[in-house]
């Protein structure tokens, strides 16, 4: 970082008693110093755990901290911030002299540093670390007075090789100078550690870039290459990764060295208070006697279990911490026991044992898998020392995701990743992982293996084709196309935008680059990660998990505001809705119903029909149909609401394409000509903007009025026979208050003509989604006319955007690149244009009536940053793909009341 170099008059050599600078640039800890409240965001999570730990009486190493605050100055004007730094660095030093009783670069007693980053969010090794400073030629005696000649030079060659790699200026270092600073192959002795040491002084020198003799100035170089690591490409990438903003940046902390080196009775390890895979309630940890923390997070050695029972042989046994050292392992544990007492949390920690004696590093919030996540918070509910609101904060919907999709196993993708068995990426549209063989046309998919629909994109017709299917791959679309909605509503496994495939259906085969898959062949395609191999990789089992799941929302449910309803077309995607814990259908999409084997020749009869007589027989065989398919709905959420949208897609979609013409004329003996003529009369430039909707009811309103009888004989037939169905009607596509009410009188007296026949009172609120601008604008005068409101965020944003989600990925991916939209608006609600929309049109709703339920049933009500949006101003349920209902259920109660 410009400017953070000091120079010798800022921060020469003398020794001051600890100058009093501002507490938001310089804290002290450890020692005499007073104490100070722990604060991540200024003092960063490192030394804010230092500071914790130093009060509750733990032998922690004495340093100083130089703030977040500090970090900013630096950055904003760094001349003249300088020289504050320089007399902080100078009476932090001082502080840690004090407490020590050694001095800062002199012989005789000298004083060591470590200088560590620290962020406020926890990045563990994404940022530097310089060990030993202020170690130079003129103190290496004193050092080796103390430990020893190998010591001395083997910490001397680490300052060295650190500095050289993260804090001096050599843009590329010679092989010569990599070849003596590499601390993968540790010197064998004293004499190899003190020639690798001269030789690399040595080249240094000749090169016009000598190694800073004046501790001073190795502490400023230090301190600017922790400063700077902040923005380095690996802490970029970690932060968009884990969301965490830039603007937040790193403390720096300068502390005593304490040796886990020094001798047989030192060491350094890492301990957690509980298994971070599994949650068991246990200390685990790793132990490397005569070793440094660097040793192993470098891998330049393996360390041991802590305790005797994890070795794997009685050698092993003794190398552990309990076998070396007995009395530090039981202090240790019974310390790590009193901290999580404490902290109620699962605590991961740093210590060092320097010649029999016990330091404690770092203490932070464990890094935990997805099972251990919401085991631990229940375990920590259930011993009440961790509120609900706690347990929201602890797990993520993420691992949700993780828990309930099994992935592929770790060993087997990091040898495909190796073998170069991973041919491809797309983006994960629908997550978990699925083994099967490619099948360019379900008319040849195989009976007896699972296979994969690969296909360069989808339509409505291939549902029940991917229904058949364990997982989707397409070459086209995004995370919202048709493929994506459908999968994510099916739990289908699926990944769209490969835009790497060439699928050759006439040759029967897909390329990927180089290579070359036949239809019939094995490939493995994982979802949560958009990465397609060849071949069959192994799978974990995730179906374990659920009764875990649902006790942890057992007790986070009582937060939300808003209830989680479900996007269910059929009684199977019912019951999985319900069994996750849906609390109603939010959506039922009639026309996926027509596309059922047996329905598509039925609605194509209607749509060619030539006469009344014609659509009648099509209409009453589909009624039947659509009756049974209500009744089914019905049973299984029976005391929940089931809400019915009216026919939505343009007729022309029901039709065949032209290349199946000829077998559909077959099917329904009628002429090709005939069909062609239909698709020609029905033809739109904008199908979307066409033909569809509440218009296609208006204007042929055979179709809706026999999806309102249908669905109102279902629920009369079961009302008499004792149960509790509660149907509602959805109207699609509304634009304004008239179209609204002229659709929803036709279908009101329907309903009221089957309520009389069967002699049944079933009551049946109509609602209409808004999804045209122009209804969000008129939602007043449209909630006259409406029981309730479902935002239909798939359409809206299209229309707001003017955009299609089915080709937005032809620039979509580089208009994120480039920053110019921040997130896909498909995949996560755009707040600020589509959601202004929605935020008025509450208000003005509820100015009209304050009680009117509103809710969301776009792909946005299943994501978590969404479902937080919707709990902000106001709606009263999200209703997502029923696989998606878990987790929706977490990001509402995160969300909590309005």
């Amino acid at each position: 970082m410009p400017g953070t170099t000091l120079s010798r008059k800022h921060v020469h050599a003398v020794h001051h008693k600890p100058q009093s600078l501002p507490s938001d640039t310089l804290v002290l800890f450890g020692g005499d110093a007073r104490p100070v409240t722990p604060d991540p965001q200024l003092h960063g999570g490192k030394a804010a755990s230092l500071m914790t730990m130093t009060k509750t009486g733990l032998k922690v190493p004495p340093g100083c901290v130089l703030t977040t605050r500090m970090f900013r100055l630096q950055r904003e004007d760094s001349q003249h911030a300088s020289g504050l730094l320089g007399r902080s660095m100078r009476s932090g030093i001082a502080h840690i002299e004090e407490a020590t009783g050694k001095q800062f670069g002199f012989a005789g007693t000298p004083l060591l540093v470590s200088v560590r980053s620290g962020a406020p969010v926890s990045m563990p090794g994404m940022m530097d670390t310089i060990l030993n400073v202020g170690l130079h030629d003129s103190i290496i005696a004193s050092v080796a007075a103390t430990y020893g000649l190998a010591f001395a030079w083997g910490s001397y060659l680490r300052l060295i090789a650190q500095m050289v790699s993260l804090a001096m200026d050599i843009a590329s270092p010679s092989g010569e100078l990599k070849g003596c600073t590499d601390l993968s192959c540790p010197p064998k002795d004293a004499q190899e550690a003190e020639e690798r040491c001269r030789k690399a002084l040595s080249i240094l020198e000749r090169q016009g870039t000598p190694f800073p003799q004046d501790p001073w100035e190795q502490l400023s170089l230090a301190v600017a290459a922790v400063f700077r690591s902040w923005d380095s490409h690996r802490c970029r990438v970690y932060r968009r990764l884990h969301g965490i903003s830039p603007s937040l940046g790193t403390a720096c902390t300068i502390q005593a060295m304490i040796f886990g080196n020094a001798n047989e009775r030192s060491g350094t390890g890492v301990c957690f208070s509980r298994d971070p895979s599994t949650g068991a309630c246990r200390l685990t940890g790793e132990y490397l006697a005569v070793g440094q923390g660097e040793d192993v997070v470098a891998g330049i050695r393996t360390p041991f279990p802590l305790a005797k029972k994890d070795s794997h042989s009685e050698q092993d046994a003794r190398m552990t911490l309990e076998g070396q050292l007995p009395q530090v392992y039981a202090e240790l544990k019974r310390t790590v026991s009193e901290l999580e007492g404490k902290m109620h949390d699962i605590l991961d920690i740093e210590f060092t044992v320097e010649n029999g004696v016990l330091y404690f590093l770092q203490c932070r919030s464990a890094k935990r898998s997805a099972l251990c996540a919401l085991v631990s918070a229940l375990d920590f509910h259930a011993e009440e020392t961790i509120t609900a609101e706690d347990v929201t904060r602890r797990i993520s919907e993420q691992q949700i995701t993780q828990l309930l999709k099994p992935g592929f196993d770790l060993e087997e993708t990091k040898r495909a990743e190796e073998s170069g068995t991973r041919i491809a990426v797309g983006l994960p549209a629908g997550p978990g992982s699925a083994v099967g063989r490619i099948c360019l046309d379900a008319r040849n998919a195989p009976t007896d293996t699972p296979w994969i629909l690969v296909r360069s994109t989808t339509s409505p017709e291939d549902v029940p084709d991917m229904v058949r299917s364990v997982g989707v791959l397409t070459a086209h679309g995004g995370m919202s196309s048709h493929a994506a909605l459908v999968a994510r509503q099916m739990g289908l496994v699926c990944v769209t935008g490969c835009e790497a495939l060439c699928i050759d259906a006439a040759a029967g085969h897909v390329q990927i680059g180089p290579v070359i898959l036949k239809e019939g062949d094995w490939i493995s395609v994982d979802g949560s990660t958009g990465k397609v191999y060849a071949g069959q990789i192994n799978r974990g089992d995730a179906g374990s998990a659920w009764p875990l799941i649902e006790r942890t929302l057992a007790v986070t449910d009582a937060l939300a505001h808003m209830k989680v309803e479900a996007n269910a077309d059929t009684p199977e995607q019912a019951r999985v809705a319900r069994s996750f814990g849906a609390r109603g259908i939010g959506l039922t999409r009639t026309e996926h119903m027509f596309f059922g084997f047996d329905r598509l020749p039925l609605i194509q009869r209607l749509i060619l029909a030539e006469d009344d007589h014609g659509r009648a027989e099509a209409l009453k065989k589909l009624e039947v149909l659509q009756t049974s398919d209500f009744e089914g709905l019905l049973s299984v959420m029976d005391g929940l609401p089931v809400t019915v949208r009216t026919i939505d897609p343009p007729l022309h979609e029901f039709l065949p394409k032209a290349g199946d013409i000829a077998q559909t004329a077959e099917r329904l003996k009628i002429s090709p000509a005939r069909i062609r003529r239909r698709i020609a009369e029905l033809k739109e430039e904008n199908p979307m903007l066409g033909l569809r909707g509440c218009r296609l009811g208006i204007l042929y309103p055979a179709i809706p009025l026999m999806q309102v009888r249908s669905l109102l004989r279902a629920a009369c037939a079961l009302k008499l026979r004792g149960a509790d169905p509660h149907p509602q009607i959805m109207i699609p596509l509304t634009s304004g208050p008239q179209e609204l009410h002229v659709h929803r009188t036709a279908l009101q007296e329907e309903i009221r003509r089957v309520c009389d026949a069967s002699g049944a009172n079933v009551e049946c609120p109509i609602g209409t989604m808004i999804e045209v601008p122009r209804a969000a604008l008129l939602a007043g005068k449209l909630a006259e006319a409406a029981d309730f409101f479902s935002f239909g965020t798939n359409d809206l944003t299209q229309m707001v955007y003017a955009l299609s989600r089915d080709d937005a990925f032809s620039f979509l991916p580089e208009y994120l690149k480039k920053g110019i939209y921040p997130s896909d608006p498909f995949a996560s609600l755009d707040q600020e244009g589509v959601g202004l929309l929605m935020e008025m049109a509450v208000k003005e709703a509820r100015s009209v009536k304050p009680q009117m339920k509103i809710g969301i049933c776009g792909e946005h009500g299943g994501d978590p940053a969404s479902i937080a949006f919707c709990a902000r101003i106001g709606l009263d349920y999200v209703s997502c793909s029923p696989f998606r209902v878990p987790i929706a259920r977490l990001a509402a109660a995160k969300a909590g009341g309005k």
